[in-house]
């Protein structure tokens, strides 16, 4: 609630690792690995692309509302 936050809005300053959604089965999750190009879904184990499924922290904190 009483986190600072960069400019862009995007992530707080005490936060670490690269917010994902799983293209597969919709699983967000932060990030924390080593590659650069995939990382694999901690639900579904799918392979998902970092660069095109990237989303903002303020998108990760939202409810699911697809379900």
């Amino acid at each position: 609630m009483g986190e600072k936050v960069n400019e862009k809005d995007e992530k707080p300053r005490d936060r670490e690792g690269i917010p994902l959604k799983c293209k597969n089965c919709g699983y967000k999750w932060i990030y924390k690995g080593n590659s650069k190009f995939y990382a694999s879904c901690p639900r579904c184990n799918y392979k998902v692309n970092i660069e095109k499924r990237k989303i903002s922290w303020k998108e990760l904190e939202e409810e699911d509302t697809d379900a």
